[in-house]
């Protein structure tokens, strides 16, 4: 806006007496102080965002297949790129006591997570709450999975066919926000213990996240690079 028309707004309240001027130079404010806020913050979002967009993706790349995993070729390919990490997440009926609950499941391997630390509050490697112990595996789960069923470290959860042991309570996911909408607790299980569930069957709604760690430095040049090859190698894998 010009200077000569800032002054014509301030003569216009002058005529109508200084409390009016006095309300215009506090819009003016307002609204310089507003904007420098909103500048810092967008800043500082951006900030963070390239801080910790790894941890929070889980990895420099992620590929995600629905209802399918990769095929070998396609894993091949995923692994000369770089560490792979590969999740499934999918929603689960987790039922305890005669109570039943949406909960979204979510397996990991033994490369999760690639960035960050995942961590349990009881400090159990993420490894021994997963594994099969005396013939049953263990899951991990958010503290509000354990309010709404009742339940406790060292109980039994059911999910789908199998029956699972609670070993440890959920404290920190790192790329917990790359999942997308979540609209219940989280629980983590293995690969084995998923397959144990009979809940992989053809048009489950399970979402399969291939991470890829790249060789640092990581560039953007090089992460859209890798992307564009995997397109152009794999055009109807629908990733």
């Amino acid at each position: 806006m010009r200077l000569g028309l800032w002054l014509r707004f301030a003569r216009r309240d002058l005529r109508s007496g200084l409390q009016g001027f006095w309300i215009f130079l506090l819009c003016l404010f307002l609204g310089t102080a507003a904007i420098a806020v909103i500048g810092s913050l967008a800043s500082a979002v951006s900030r963070g965002i390239e801080e910790q967009g790894q941890p929070l993706l889980g990895g420099d790349v992620e590929f995600a297949l629905i209802h399918r995993q990769a095929a070998p070729a396609e894993l091949a390919f995923l692994d000369e790129a770089g560490d792979v990490s590969r999740v499934a997440t999918l929603r689960v009926m987790a039922m305890a006591k005669g109570q039943v609950t949406l909960a979204e499941a979510k397996t990991l391997d033994g490369a999760y997570p690639l960035y960050g630390a995942a961590a349990l509050t009881s400090g159990m490697p993420l490894a021994d709450a997963l594994e099969r112990r005396d013939g049953r595996f263990g899951v991990a789960v958010d503290p509000l999975l354990l309010a709404r069923l009742d339940l406790a470290v060292g109980e039994t959860l059911r999910i789908g066919n199998g029956e699972f042991e609670v070993r440890a309570v959920i404290a920190v996911e790192p790329d917990r926000i790359s999942d997308g909408i979540i609209l219940g607790p989280r629980l983590f299980l293995s690969d084995e213990a998923l397959a144990e569930t009979g809940l992989i069957v053809p048009g489950s709604l399970i979402t399969w996240r291939y991470r890829v760690k790249l060789a640092p430095p990581a560039a953007a040049d090089t992460m859209t690079a890798l992307v564009s090859e995997a397109e152009e190698k794999f055009p109807e894998a629908g990733w």
